[in-house]
């Protein structure tokens, strides 16, 4: 299921709503691989895996199980 459409069908959201929201977790990724590529080479590679795959997981369940409401899916 493609992201744009769990935010408008699923949660209710704008096209252009949803759209946004995507390109911003993009962006957020984007920083994120760099922090954790830091992270890593600081400390042990494998934990920092760990701990990445952990929290996208648990961010991605939160947003598809969450409330509907607008200011929850902005927020997520």
């Amino acid at each position: 299921m493609l992201g744009t459409t769990v935010l408008v069908e699923a949660k209710g959201l704008s096209f252009d709503i949803a759209v946004f929201i995507l390109i911003l977790a993009k962006a957020v990724a984007f920083t994120g691989y760099l922090f954790h590529s830091w992270v890593g080479d600081k400390l042990e590679r494998r934990n920092t895996m760990l701990g990445r795959f952990f929290l996208g997981g648990s961010s991605s369940t939160i947003m598809l199980l969450g409330p509907n409401s607008s200011g929850f899916v902005n927020s997520m």
